[in-house]
């Protein structure tokens, strides 16, 4: 299982590292099949693809079935034609090939042991040559970032020659540190710290081993960065704290552990603070539960939304009730003009309407185009929302700023159940639209006849 997950990282990397090398026409569209299938583990209709593209002379594909060849994935492993194929892509210029070819070549073309390896004939997996702790392998991966990764820090590092060096970066930035965080290694994130790593490393989105241990959901990666004195306070490129990154994730228990030492009203570039995160992100009443006393109960994203309006449009009572205990406002409206109110009516939700209306929530608010709660539960064809909608004194023929009433979105929506409601409560089905077009109009193109059969 481990090596197949090492395979796996490596294609997806190779694939990673290829995309931006330009192909026009097909040939791209090909790429774009090969990279899908990688992601779906379907190894060998990517190796066929990759074939196919090599035969024709495209150098990125030459590079890719040569690495596949290498791997044994999707193909018989062999190092033959790996060596074939890096010879040909690098031939065409490319390249990764050349590079990965002058590192591969002295372990490709010595033969593989039917058993264990003599003295004088080591294995190409134990030469000198790849136990040098700053090699790259094909992935552009060094010893101590696979071994950190994987958790075998320890192991590796008894086969690794004594001028390693610490903060060498993958491509996407990451260094052994930031990989043993990601990949929830503790062990290794001990060593590496009591190595001298550096804890404020930052990869390519900017993050901090803290806020990648944090994203992950570890608790004993995530005590040992604290403890060793890593920033709680920092944020990546997207203005995402360890906090958030905890949230967004729903980590309940490093979200507890980061709430000892961290403040929860930061945000993001967007506005979104942890509460709102957990709240737009996880089934658990129970985090947010953590969240609500440290938090700003009203803080809104750039759009406005607030982490009540996110609980109204999940159809989550038990959040939404959690909010509305701890005081929070009941009408606050998006950038669109929609209330909590109206996101529950949209989405079908009528308990969470219930609830809402129980707080004072105003059933007369309309969004910036006009739609009423019964219009926009008119669209879902949630009969239950129209009729708590119409309850509340919603004139039944109101038009938003399109013109159009209940019955026209119903009818347009094909939303049978809503217009059987609103027929039944007196709408009038030849309102007209600023289009001049009328409920039973649309019911007509649209040939819903058994409404039409319902229409006075």
């Amino acid at each position: 299982m481990a090596r197949f997950r090492i395979a796996f990282a490596l294609l997806l990397a190779v694939s990673l590292a290829v995309a931006a090398v330009p192909s026009a026409g097909a040939a791209d569209k090909a790429m774009t099949a090969v990279n899908r299938a990688i992601v779906k583990r379907h190894y060998s209709q990517a190796a066929n693809l990759l074939l196919q593209l090599a035969k024709a002379g495209d150098p990125a594909a030459q590079y890719r079935i040569g690495v596949f060849y290498r791997l044994g994935t999707g193909v018989e492993q062999s190092d033959q034609h790996a060596v074939e194929w890096l010879q040909r892509a690098a031939a065409n210029g490319n390249r990764g090939a050349a590079q990965v070819l002058a590192r591969l070549q002295t372990s490709v073309t010595t033969p593989r042991p039917t058993g264990k390896a003599a003295p004088d004939q080591p294995s190409p997996m134990t030469n000198t040559r790849l136990t040098d702790g700053n090699e790259r392998n094909v992935a552009g991966l060094t010893w101590l970032m696979r071994a950190s990764a994987r958790g075998k820090l320890l192991q590796a590092a008894k086969r690794m020659k004594p001028d390693i060096k610490l903060e060498e970066k993958t491509g996407d930035g990451d260094t052994a540190l930031l990989l043993a965080a990601a990949h929830a290694q503790p062990v290794s994130t001990e060593n590496l710290l009591a190595a001298g790593a550096d804890k404020e490393a930052r990869n390519g989105l900017g993050r901090t081993p803290l806020m990648q241990a944090s994203a992950t959901g570890n608790e004993k990666t995530t005590r040992l960065l604290l403890d060793a004195g890593a920033d709680i306070t920092q944020k990546d490129k997207a203005g995402r704290s360890a906090l958030l990154l905890a949230a967004e994730k729903c980590n309940a228990t490093t979200v507890g552990i980061l709430l000892s030492e961290a403040s929860a009203h930061t945000s993001d570039e967007a506005g979104q603070t942890p509460l709102i995160a957990a709240v737009r992100q996880c089934p658990d009443a129970g985090l947010v539960s953590q969240l609500v006393p440290v938090s700003d109960i009203n803080a809104a994203e750039n759009n406005k939304r607030t982490a009540l309006w996110y609980a109204a449009r999940g159809g989550d009572i038990k959040t939404l009730l959690l909010l509305l205990a701890a005081s929070a406002a009941v009408d606050p409206a998006d950038a669109t003009g929609k209330t909590p109110y109206l996101i529950a009516a949209q989405n079908g939700h009528a308990g969470i309407m219930k609830a809402l209306l129980e707080k004072a929530a105003n059933p007369a608010a309309t969004s910036k185009d006009g739609n009423t709660a019964a219009m926009l539960a008119a669209s879902s064809d949630c009969a239950a929302c129209v009729e708590i909608a119409l309850r509340k004194g919603l004139e039944i023929d109101a038009k938003n700023a399109a013109g159009e009433t209940a019955l026209a979105i119903a009818s347009r929506s094909q939303a049978r159940n809503s217009i059987r409601l609103l027929l039944k409560a007196g709408a009038d089905p030849e309102a007209t639209d600023k289009m001049r077009d009328t409920p039973r109009k649309i019911a007509q193109r649209l040939k819903l006849d058994d409404m039409l059969a319902l229409m006075p």
